[in-house]
C-alpha cells in the first residue's frame, strides 16, 4: 500500500493493550484497507510467514500472508478508499508487477520504489514463501533493480 509519506509499506501498527497480535493484524486490516476481517477473511496463525527484530526500535514486526481470489482483492482495492486511515495513514493500494522483463522492467523498477523499514524485504519474503514466485525469479529481480540503482548513479 502507498503510506502517507510516499513510502511503500504493509497496513500494521502497534498492537493495543489487552490485544493478541492476531487482532491486532484484523484491527489494522480494518483501519486501513476497511478489510472485513470477519469469517473467511480473519487473518490467523495459519497466515504466518516470519517476524523480525528491529533492534534500534526495540519493535517486534510480524508479517502474514493469505491468499484472496482476484474478486475479493478488487473489493479490497475499492474499500481501501472508505477505510477509516485512508488519506491519514494510507493512501491507497497498488499491484505489484510479478514479471520480470526482457528489459527489466516489471518486479525490478518496482523494488526500485522507496519502501518503509524492511517492507521491500517482507515483501519478497512473502512472495516466495506462498510460491507467486521462485527463488530464482525474486533473485533475478533484485539483481536486475540493483543494476538498474547503479546505473541511474552514474
Amino acid at each position: 500500500m502507498i503510506r502517507f509519506d510516499g513510502r511503500i509499506g504493509f497496513p500494521g501498527g502497534t498492537i493495543e493493550p489487552g490485544e493478541t497480535w492476531l487482532e491486532g493484524v484484523n484491527r489494522e486490516l480494518r483501519e486501513e484497507l476497511d478489510v472485513d476481517t470477519s469469517n473467511d477473511h480473519l487473518i490467523t496463525d495459519d497466515h504466518y510467514v516470519f517476524s523480525f527484530l528491529n533492534k534500534a526500535s526495540g519493535n517486534c514486526l510480524h508479517l502474514y500472508a493469505c491468499e484472496v481470489t482476484e474478486e475479493k482483492f478488487v473489493d479490497i482495492e475499492r474499500g481501501a478508499h472508505d477505510a477509516e486511515h485512508y488519506g491519514s495513514e494510507t493512501m491507497g493500494i497498488c499491484r505489484i508487477p510479478l514479471h520480470t522483463s526482457d528489459k527489466g522492467t516489471g518486479l525490478p523498477c518496482f523494488l526500485q520504489h522507496y519502501f518503509i523499514g524492511y517492507a521491500k524485504e517482507a515483501l519478497l519474503r512473502a512472495l516466495k514463501h506462498t510460491g507467486i514466485l521462485s527463488e530464482e525469479e525474486i533473485g533475478l529481480a533484485v539483481k536486475l533493480a540493483r543494476e538498474s540503482e547503479s546505473a541511474r548513479q552514474i
